[in-house]
């Protein structure tokens, strides 16, 4: 059985930070993309292996101890559920109003993509060159988020680190092999690649688990470093100027991203600037997109496009976060009975989602 972590468990907040310089790229990417169709933020897919690798680490750190010590699977999925699925749900709801009123669709037929997307699970089960997520794409890495939580709580948990270190690093040839033929790692969303979003998640997702276990075992209360470290590795990778894809999608996946999370872990304590992107980095990911989507076909200046494209998507993101997200959860609580297990809000608001 894995080591654990002791009871009274560090909090990370350089780790919320970089979740929210992540979501900035990615929003970076697909802006630029958007309205140039050629992205200045040339590696910004990787932020998407980089939440996973988060994602593995901090839900090990935040719960693989109450596992083990018995709580149910149902409690933790429904922690889950509580914590991901508003957002995802907002999301879908903004795009479908979105893609309803440039594309007048079939009502039925979007209704039942709506309540199918709500789910995070594609509108079918080989996504199409559009996609299986029409309304709202970046919902597609919740959908293996969801895949491989139901993983951890019925089986990774339980593994101990000589069996779940190999199971993760075997997925790295195949991230190799899909970055030669592909000329870059960015499956997930389309059919080319559909079940490579798999592969993404069980490597990064279980490697940021192994990466838990083993920062449990060294000595970190004496190492204090700058979290300037961690944030120039992360920004540096994903907006390298040239693109040098495989080559740095590899040397990400392999190197650079565990490094900034050893880096993260390292640091020392952040601003609440910092925290307060962290917060902002789940909402801003799954709200940005249809913001894009609208803007491009407003047929604006390219430069005026841009600027809107990268601004409108930050008050938006903040609004559904104070006035939607929060008191749904706080509801949501409150009606299941699971204040106990959740926590005090406000405390868990820089808690990683992703």
């Amino acid at each position: 059985m894995p080591q654990t972590p002791p009871s009274a468990a560090p909090r990370y907040g350089a780790l919320d930070a970089l979740r929210g310089a992540a979501a900035v790229a990615v929003m970076l990417y697909h802006a630029t993309g958007q309205v140039w169709h050629h992205t200045y933020v040339m590696h910004g897919y990787l932020a998407v292996d980089f939440f996973f690798l988060l994602s593995g680490f901090v839900i090990a750190h935040s719960y693989q101890n109450k596992l083990l010590a018995g709580m149910p699977p149902w409690q933790f999925l429904l922690r889950r559920v509580i914590r991901l699925q508003p957002l995802v749900i907002i999301g879908v709801l903004w795009g479908a109003l979105v893609i309803g009123l440039l594309h007048h669709p079939d009502l039925h037929h979007m209704l039942k993509d709506i309540l199918i997307g709500s789910t995070s699970a594609p509108v079918n089960p080989f996504p199409d060159l559009d996609g299986g997520w029409p309304f709202n794409s970046p919902i597609w890495s919740l959908y293996w988020e969801w895949l491989i939580n139901i993983a951890f709580a019925l089986i990774l948990f339980r593994l101990p680190t000589w069996l779940m270190a190999p199971l993760s690093l075997a997925m790295l040839p195949l991230l190799v092999h899909a970055a030669l033929k592909f000329h870059n790692t960015e499956m997930g969303p389309y059919v080319y690649g559909y079940w490579g979003g798999g592969i993404r998640v069980l490597y990064s997702f279980g490697l940021g688990m192994v990466l838990q276990r083993l920062a449990t075992r060294l000595p970190w209360a004496p190492i204090r470093i700058s979290f300037h470290w961690a944030i120039g590795l992360l920004i540096l990778t994903l907006a390298f100027p040239i693109r040098v894809s495989p080559a740095l999608d590899i040397a990400a996946l392999a190197i650079l991203f565990p490094a900034t999370l050893l880096l993260g872990i390292a640091a020392r304590p952040v601003s609440r600037f910092w925290l307060f992107c962290g917060e902002m980095s789940y909402p801003l990911y799954l709200i940005h997109q249809p913001f894009l989507v609208a803007l491009d076909h407003a047929h604006l200046p390219h430069a005026l496009q841009l600027l809107l494209s990268v601004t409108l998507p930050l008050p938006a993101a903040w609004f559904c976060l104070r006035y939607i997200d929060e008191p749904l959860r706080r509801w949501l609580t409150a009606q299941f009975g699971t204040s106990r297990l959740l926590g005090q809000l406000p405390h868990s608001k820089a808690s990683i989602a992703l």
